[in-house]
């Protein structure tokens, strides 16, 4: 019998992914194997009118513990 395993993501997102492989030696306790993705996603920043950058997220706050 022959499986076919996916991975959704979204249309708009699909430029971001970057591999998938098929991991057969991983335990998962399924007949199905492990998909692992590598995705690059892209944060966007906006530019203010005097040309300075704002970003859309507030990275600073990932820097907190």
């Amino acid at each position: 019998m022959n499986k076919t395993d996916h991975i959704l993501i979204q249309k708009k997102h699909s430029s971001d992914l970057k591999d998938v492989r098929c991991k057969r030696g991983v335990n998962v306790d399924s007949d199905h194997y492990l998909v692992m993705a590598k995705i690059q996603a892209r944060i966007s920043i906006n530019k203010t009118h005097k040309g300075q950058r704002v970003w859309k997220y507030n990275v600073q706050s990932l820097e907190n513990e």
